[in-house]
């Protein structure tokens, strides 16, 4: 019988705490999500967070932080987050199955509100707009997903980029904002 490595067990610590803390707020697998050391999560008002338990492994990797305020993020089975990711759900954030997320990747559904400047910024509010991430999608390093985007299946983000509206399924993005490169066809492998 093979006995599990320490890391997954204080995963499945972590897991527990999760599931202990937040109650019904928070749904996965506790033998098939990963959490990493460093990993945080919170949950604020009616935020919640779904985690697919069909096959597939989710993965946070080293320092990933998850914040869902009022919002609600789900997650669809296989994801990877490499260290340092943040995710924060304001209204909601939905990713599909078998997506890649670099390290340092970040995906705000929000963005705070600025066109008073005899109040501070940070009591002028917020505004709000879902995230939207298809299937098989790669996102890059250091790359940021704004409110209100989608991106599309199959669809591959380049290192650094900011994504902003909509990404055309199938097709390589890059640049700040994204710009569309070219498509992704079936005629063999590429790389970004």
């Amino acid at each position: 019988m093979a006995f599990p490595r320490p890391r997954h067990v204080l995963s499945a610590l972590r897991g527990l705490f999760y599931r202990m803390r937040y109650g019904g707020r928070v749904r996965f697998n506790i033998f098939r999500t990963y959490f990493g050391p460093g990993f945080e999560l919170g949950l604020v008002g009616d935020g919640r967070l779904v985690i697919s338990s069909d096959a597939g492994r989710v993965y946070f990797s080293r320092d990933c932080s998850v914040l869902c305020s009022n919002g609600e993020l789900s997650i669809g089975p296989g994801v990877f987050f490499n260290r340092g990711c943040n995710l924060v759900a304001h209204k909601k954030i939905e990713i599909g199955a078998d997506c890649m997320f670099g390290p340092n990747v970040s995906l705000y559904d929000s963005d705070h509100v600025f066109a008073d400047p005899t109040k501070p910024y940070r009591y002028q509010g917020y505004t709000k707009d879902p995230i939207r991430i298809g299937s098989n999608c790669w996102v890059g390093v250091n790359a940021v997903v704004t409110k209100g985007s989608t991106i599309g299946d199959n669809t591959v983000v380049g290192a650094n980029s900011v994504v902003r509206g909509h990404l055309e399924a199938s097709s390589l993005y890059a640049g700040q904002p994204a710009r569309r490169l070219r498509g992704i066809g079936a005629s063999g492998p590429t790389t970004a």
